[in-house]
Order: structure tokens, then sequence, then C-alpha cells
């Protein structure tokens, strides 16, 4: 069994620079570099299919 470091950061609009869409910004970390596609892989594509960005970072 393997640890996973996991984290989400969400930012909403409303920052400098950004519309009113309330398009949200994503990232999912991981440990490794398959942690965040196995962990978050599903949603992440559900939310970028939803209009959202969303990122994965591997953190080796």
């Amino acid at each position: 069994m393997y640890l996973t470091i996991f984290g989400f950061l969400i930012t909403c609009g409303g920052l400098l620079g950004q519309d009113d869409t309330n398009k949200l910004r994503i990232i999912a970390f991981g440990a490794h570099p398959d942690d965040c596609e196995i962990s978050a892989g599903g949603v992440g594509a559900l939310w970028a299919e939803a209009g959202h960005d969303f990122k994965c970072v591997s953190m080796t």
C-alpha cells in the first residue's frame, strides 16, 4: 500500500483579471505521477466537461 498525498485547491471567480462566469480553477495534487489521475481523474473529467479548469500536479 502506498501513501497518497492528495489535495484540492479550488479558486472561484472574482479575482483580478477573471470574468463573472463562476468558473472554477481546480488543482489536484498527487505524490506520484499516477496518483492524481487514479484518485481524481473521473471527477476531474466531469468538472472539465462542465466547463471548469482542472489540472493535475505530481509532487515527485
